[in-house]
């Protein structure tokens, strides 16, 4: 049996994962022992671009459900030469390994399995590669020295590939940080992956999986003892901040028409699933109230849900979650004015960091082109693939640029363009992103900036989008059946906090 010796060998394995018959485990000791190892100085530098690109091609194969079933099975066979002593190092290394890897998902110990570890680790150290190229997206392949080189090196099976790869892999792996890599996937490859990975089935999938993340670990609160739960609280909070992060770069930012398109049929769910989370960072048997993450992953959920509840309330009438987090209802109460204002932020941001082009009339983007474009040299926002495009754009017969133009300068100028445009000079901004429009829109909000001015930066983003608007409904997909219960329970044990209702209106969300 041939042994993993280095990056080379491991490239080999990727392409062809069963020919060494090595198990999951071994898999695991061995990665971890050689390929991270040789790798401290420079993750993702060009010198391993065979490595990344081979794990690219045997994570996101074209698979069904089961042969990705039997795929993790192979992997779960353990037929290893262990009186060798290298193999038994790697066994060492894996179980160890293993052990940390499923801890962060709180899954019961029957259904933990080391192929599930295994590819943990991958998603884990693809992620950990993506945040350290400090590169955003790209027009065309690039020579930096850094991997990912262009966007086809994360979409070796095209764009639609990708994505359902994304949704089989969910199906067996719990840990939500897949949404997370999928996010960050989508954020380098630009207009080429966004459409597909913005549609309602992978932003249904991360919901589902927040719900049994709290599902689980409500059930391990149960049975696991006191010793344990620190632990418990810490993992839980990775997986929520993996849950944020989704939402804070596919989501936030949207126009209104696309957020409400990727929560399509989970409008309630997503409401609720957040309502559920923060039950549980709440809950005094985590030990998480005291601790430094804590408070961050507090004001984060809050702020996503306030955001959730701001579009939906725009489009469904009466808003459909009747109770809720107690502290979930009191940030919608006394944060509306600051939450609209945020989102008009991330809206700003977001378009000065699109690569596409800022009219509706002209489809390119710099993927499609492969040359980045010009920016307006008054609001330095707006970019543009020619002259003629711009010329366009400035007379056009819908929210021409002259007047849209007026008013980002506007906003810009209160804000401080260091301040509103700072996250978009690194890749990994997620959190340096909602940090910095929460103070943005405080300083909107202090200066008294006019809702005219935020309503049309909103109006023009969601026109770019969907030049027909979504009408205001009254039937909507219910959530989970039994989140009345779970709430009633919650209010009721350890302390529990008691639920009150989201007051928010339609007819108020139409008055920030």
């Amino acid at each position: 049996m041939a042994l993993i010796r280095n990056i080379a060998s491991l490239d080999n394995l990727f392409s062809n994962p069963k020919a060494d018959g090595l198990c999951a485990r071994c898999l695991l000791g061995a990665s971890s022992k050689r390929a991270m190892h040789e790798q401290k100085v420079s993750t993702s530098t060009t010198q391993y671009v065979g490595f990344w690109g081979a794990q690219m091609r045997f994570l996101f194969a074209i698979r069904t459900e089961e042969e990705t079933r039997q795929l993790l099975s192979h992997f779960d066979r353990c037929t290893c030469r262990v009186r060798d002593s290298e193999i038994r190092e790697y066994h060492r290394i894996g179980k160890k390994m293993e052990e940390a890897l499923l801890a962060r998902t709180c899954v019961a110990p029957d259904t933990q399995t080391p192929s599930i570890a295994f590819i943990t680790h991958l998603f884990l150290s693809l992620l950990a590669v993506l945040e350290n190229t400090n590169v955003k997206a790209v027009a065309r392949r690039t020579s930096a020295g850094h991997w990912p080189t262009c966007p086809e090196d994360l979409m070796p099976f095209g764009p639609e590939e990708l994505v359902n790869s994304f949704l089989v892999w969910s199906r067996f792996v719990p840990d939500l940080v897949l949404f997370h890599v999928a996010a960050v996937c989508a954020r380098f490859c630009g207009s080429i992956l966004k459409p597909y990975a913005t549609k309602p089935a992978l932003t249904a999938r991360l919901i589902d999986g927040a719900r049994e993340l709290f599902d689980r670990t409500r059930k391990a609160i149960e049975l696991e003892a006191p010793t344990k739960r620190r632990a418990m609280g810490k993992a839980y909070i990775d997986q929520v901040k993996a849950f944020l992060h989704y939402f804070n770069i596919l989501y936030d930012g949207q126009p209104n028409e696309q957020k409400m398109t990727m929560l399509d049929g989970y409008e309630v769910k997503a409401l609720q699933v957040c309502s559920l989370l923060l039950y549980a960072v709440h809950d005094p048997r985590l030990l998480l109230l005291k601790t430094q993450e804590a408070g961050p992953a507090k004001k984060l959920l809050e702020n996503q849900a306030s955001q959730f509840c701001c579009c939906i309330a725009l489009y469904i009438n009466p808003l459909p979650v009747n109770h809720t987090d107690p502290s979930l209802a009191y940030s919608l109460k006394v944060n509306v004015q600051e939450t609209t204002n945020e989102g008009s932020a991330t809206t700003v941001e977001h378009s000065f960091s699109e690569d596409e082009v800022d009219y509706d009339g002209c489809p390119n983007s710099m993927q499609s082109t492969g040359k980045s474009f010009q920016r307006c040299s008054a609001c330095n926002v707006a970019s543009y693939c020619s002259p003629k495009c711009q010329s366009e754009s400035w007379i056009s017969s819908w929210f021409p640029h002259k007047d849209v133009c007026r008013v980002l300068k506007t906003l810009i100028s209160v804000a401080g363009a260091e301040l509103l445009f700072a996250t978009s000079r690194a890749f990994n901004s997620s959190r340096a992103l909602d940090e910095s429009a929460m103070v943005v829109a405080r300083k909107w909000y202090r200066e008294g900036v006019a809702i005219s001015d935020l309503d049309v930066i909103g109006e023009w983003a969601s026109h770019r989008m969907h030049p027909v608007p979504l009408p205001v409904r009254e039937e909507y997909e219910p959530g989970y059946e039994d989140y009345e219960e779970i709430i009633g329970e919650l209010c009721s044990k350890h302390g529990g906090l008691q639920a009150q209702r989201l007051s928010l209106s339609i007819g108020l969300a139409a008055d920030f």
